[in-house]
C-alpha cells in the first residue's frame, strides 16, 4: 500500500501532478485547493496518498494534509460518491466547511458544488451526520466519528481491493476482537481472517 510519497514535482496541471520518487514518476490526482498550495515544478513535495483500486484501474489521490485524506475516505463511504466527486467536493469545501454544512444540514452549501444535485446533497448530509462533526472550541477543529486506527485499517483494506462496506465491517470486527491491539499489521491480518470466515 502506498500511504505517502515524497519527491520532486516534475509536472503539474489542472488534472494533478507527476511526483518523481527515486526515479519513478507517480501520477496523482489532487483537489484544486491542494494543487494551488503545492510547490512549483522542480521543487520537492510531500503528499499523503489514497490508492483507489477498481475493476478498470488503480489511481492515486494525493493530499497535502492527512485530515483531508481521511475526509476523502469518509466521502467514499457515502453511496453514490466516487473518488472524482469526493475530490470535487474537497476542491470547493475545506474539511471544516464541510463539517459546518453537515452540522447545519445545509443542502444549499452542497448543491453549489458541480455535480452535486439535491438528492446527492441530502444523502451526503444524512450519511455524514455521525461521521463528521465540529468541536465546540473557539477555532473549529474537524472531529472524525471513528478513531485514527480504525480509519487507517479501513484504508489499508480498501487498498487491498475490498469495497468500503466490507472494509468497514471487517475493521470493526477486528478492533472489537482485539480492543487493546494498536499494531496495524496485526489488525489487518485479523480483518482478513474475518472476511474469510464470513465467506
Amino acid at each position: 500500500m502506498i500511504a505517502s510519497l515524497r519527491g520532486k514535482v516534475v509536472h503539474k496541471d489542472s488534472d494533478g501532478i507527476i511526483l518523481e520518487c527515486a526515479g519513478v514518476g507517480y501520477g496523482l490526482s489532487l483537489s484544486m485547493r491542494d494543487l494551488v498550495n503545492l510547490p512549483h515544478e522542480g521543487q520537492e513535495a510531500f503528499v499523503w496518498v489514497h490508492t483507489h483500486v477498481s475493476q478498470d484501474n488503480i489511481r492515486l489521490y494525493g493530499f497535502d494534509q492527512r485530515e483531508e485524506l481521511h475526509i476523502f475516505e469518509i466521502l467514499l463511504s457515502v453511496s453514490g460518491v466516487g473518488p472524482r466527486l469526493a475530490l470535487t467536493i474537497l476542491s470547493d469545501l475545506s474539511g471544516d466547511e464541510l463539517a459546518q454544512a453537515v452540522e447545519q444540514n445545509s443542502v444549499d452549501a452542497l448543491t453549489r458544488i458541480s455535480g452535486v444535485g439535491k438528492k446527492t446533497a441530502q444523502r451526503l448530509l444524512l450519511e455524514l451526520k455521525d461521521k463528521i462533526t465540529r468541536s465546540a472550541s473557539a477555532l473549529p477543529v474537524l472531529s472524525l466519528g471513528q478513531n485514527q486506527l480504525e480509519y487507517d485499517l479501513i484504508s489499508a483494506l480498501e487498498n487491498l481491493g475490498f469495497k468500503i462496506s466490507i472494509a468497514e465491517d471487517a475493521a470493526k470486527h477486528a478492533i472489537s476482537n482485539m480492543p487493546e491491539e494498536d499494531n496495524l499489521s496485526i489488525l489487518v491480518k485479523e480483518a482478513l481472517q474475518a472476511t474469510v470466515r464470513q465467506n
